[in-house]
Order: C-alpha cells, then sequence, then structure tokens
C-alpha cells in the first residue's frame, strides 16, 4: 500500500470560503491550455473556487488572453497563501514559446514541471484537489520515479491511500471503471486474480460511496471472455477468476453482480437501472462504449487517493491544437468533478 500524505484542510491556508483547485495544462503545444481556459470562461464555475494553475506561462496568455483571463505568476511556495481567483505557477520561463500542434523536448520538460509541482502542493496540503490536462507520455519519463504510463499511477504513487489506483470514468448516467489499465491486451488475463477483483471492488465502492456520495453503491462486473466464456466453453477465466472474486466481495456484504457479457450489457444499458459503477476488464473492453455514451461530456477520477483528481478524458489532440475546432466539454466537466470532489472532502473533515 502507498504511504499516506496529509489531507489538505483550511487550516493550513486553504481559505474555508472557497476550496483551491491545482489544475495542470498539460502540454503546451496540445489543446490543454485552450480547453482549461475555455471551461474557466464560465464565469459561474471560474468564480467557485480559487484556481491555482500549473503551465507554460506563454501557453496561458495565448489561450486565456482572447478569453479576458487574467493569472498572476506566484511561486510554487505561494500557493498556500495566494488568495486570488486564478493564479499561475510558472512551469517554463514567461518568455518561453510553444507552438501548437508541435510538441518538442521543452514542452515534456514544461509539463512534467507542472505535475511535479502540483502533486508537491496536493501532498503539502495547499490544494483540495486537482484537475489535470492531457500530456503527452513522453513528459512522464522525466518526473522522478518513472518511466511512468500515466497520470493514475503517477498520482497513485503519490497520493495514493489505496493498495491499487481505480480510474473511474463519469458522465451523466454512466460510471465506469477500468479493473486494469495501461497494460497491453497480451497480459490482461494474468492480471485478473481473486485477490486484485476484490481489492478493485472494495476501493471502487468506497470511492462510490465516500467521494460521489453514492449512499448504495452498486457495482456490475464485465466479463473477461465473450459471452462471459459461456460456462467455460470460451475460456475459463469468468468461471474460475471472475465468479469467484464477484461471491467474495458478495459475502463481505458489497452490492455487486456478474460476470455480464460485455457486448450484450451494453447494448442493453439504456434499458437498466444504471447500476452505481460499471467495472470492465480492461481499457478497451470499457472506454469504447464509454466515449460513444458520452460523446465527448464525460471525464473521469482516480478512486483511491488522498487528494482528489480529476481529468479529461481526451488526449493532446496536437491535429487541432490552436484551431477553432477544440471542444472543452470534457474538461469542463473534469473542473466540475474537482470542485465537487474538493467541495464534499471538506464537508467530510468538516
Amino acid at each position: 500500500m502507498s504511504r499516506a500524505v496529509p489531507r489538505p484542510s483550511a487550516s493550513r491556508g486553504v481559505g474555508r470560503d472557497l476550496p483551491r483547485i491545482g489544475v495542470t495544462l498539460g502540454c503546451p503545444c496540445g489543446v490543454g491550455p485552450q480547453v482549461v481556459a475555455q471551461a474557466l470562461s464560465d464565469e459561474k464555475l471560474r468564480t467557485a473556487a480559487r484556481w491555482v494553475i500549473y503551465g507554460a506561462p506563454e501557453a496561458w496568455r495565448r489561450a486565456g488572453g482572447p478569453l479576458g483571463l487574467k493569472a498572476p505568476l506566484i511561486r510554487a511556495l505561494d500557493v498556500a497563501t495566494t488568495t486570488a481567483p486564478l493564479s499561475l505557477v510558472p512551469s517554463a520561463p514567461p518568455d518561453e514559446r510553444f507552438t501548437p500542434g508541435h510538441p518538442t523536448a521543452r514542452a515534456d520538460r514544461a509539463s512534467a514541471r507542472a505535475l511535479t509541482d502540483a502533486l508537491h502542493a496536493a501532498q503539502a496540503g495547499w490544494i483540495h484537489a486537482v484537475a489535470t490536462g492531457p500530456a503527452r507520455k513522453a513528459s512522464f519519463s522525466r518526473i522522478p520515479g518513472g518511466p511512468w504510463p500515466g497520470h493514475t499511477e503517477l498520482f497513485h504513487a503519490r497520493l495514493g491511500v489505496s493498495p491499487a489506483p481505480v480510474m473511474l470514468f463519469v458522465a451523466s448516467g454512466m460510471r465506469l471503471a477500468l479493473h486494469t489499465i495501461h497494460l497491453p491486451l497480451s497480459r490482461v488475463p494474468a492480471a485478473v486474480t481473486v485477490p486484485g477483483l476484490l481489492t478493485t471492488l472494495r476501493t471502487l465502492t468506497g470511492g462510490l460511496r465516500d467521494q460521489l456520495g453514492v449512499k448504495t453503491p452498486s457495482v456490475h462486473v464485465l466479463g473477461l471472455n465473450p459471452h462471459a466464456s459461456e460456462g467455460g466453453r470460451i475460456g475459463r477465466e469468468d468461471v474460475d477468476v471472475v465468479a469467484p472474486a464477484v461471491a467474495a466481495a458478495r459475502a463481505e456484504v458489497l452490492d455487486v453482480e456478474g460476470p455480464f457479457p460485455a457486448d450484450g450489457y451494453f447494448a442493453r444499458y439504456r434499458e437498466r437501472t444504471p447500476p452505481g459503477a460499471v467495472l470492465a476488464l480492461y481499457h478497451d473492453q470499457g472506454l469504447g462504449p464509454f466515449k460513444l455514451w458520452e460523446r465527448g461530456r464525460g471525464c473521469q477520477m482516480t478512486v483511491g487517493l488522498s487528494v482528489p483528481r480529476a481529468s479529461c478524458d481526451h488526449g493532446t489532440a496536437y491535429d487541432v491544437a490552436g484551431t477553432d475546432r477544440v471542444d472543452a466539454r470534457s474538461m469542463a466537466a473534469a473542473l466540475k468533478l474537482a470542485l465537487r470532489l474538493a467541495n464534499r472532502e471538506r464537508e467530510v473533515q468538516g
């Protein structure tokens, strides 16, 4: 289990009037700066928290300037005391320029520095939640302890309080979690074990209840093989592993059902009473249907952290960076989710 870290509290410089939320811009050459700026152009959202932005100043000016958004530069150590509605902790020199759509090693360094500073603030208890913009995978190799497969593994290593992180995707009418994350398909069956699934189900159920306020969190587990193995005729994993894990969870009085055949489950999803969450056993099994369902309006969170973290559900999108074809709905959903999680965290702390 990862070591525990301090939780943010109002007495440590975070005002009780508004939560303080850190936002990383992601790669300064991608759509991150634009989607964050567009999301924060919503005055109702912008005035609901104190937003501490971590990223390259030039990229923020380019994205936020046309929208009238200004954020004074502050030092990383000043996050604990700033009261500005928007502020920026620079991850690159103020005059360093980045070209949309053309990632560089300099951009990777800026992205990595933003993440490192935001994580430090979270560990120090200066912010109530973190929302992350899309970063290039190369930037994670520049963060100590890596290379990291992605944000989820990095944040769990720094802020984890559960044995393993759980990616939970959130949209109107559907919540979808992943048992395995950034894992090659050839390695998925070996990673689906009774103890591992039981750990995921415990973490997921706890997150639904404690972080999202789901009073009776139910989870539907998808099968690994086609038709959930058809009683062992198409593989044994669902019979020998998934079904026993579900039974073990139910023995712990967790509201868990499955395994469900994935194709039929999603084909009939609109007819179902939605569970607290659907648990997919590997990345594309769940995210294909989820993204078709949410159509750009969903986001994700990491369950099992001491400080809440939310994110948009898309990548850097270099092909549209710097154009007017950028869609900020997922990032706006992530900021709203981070705000919701931060407020609930403060309520729980009293």
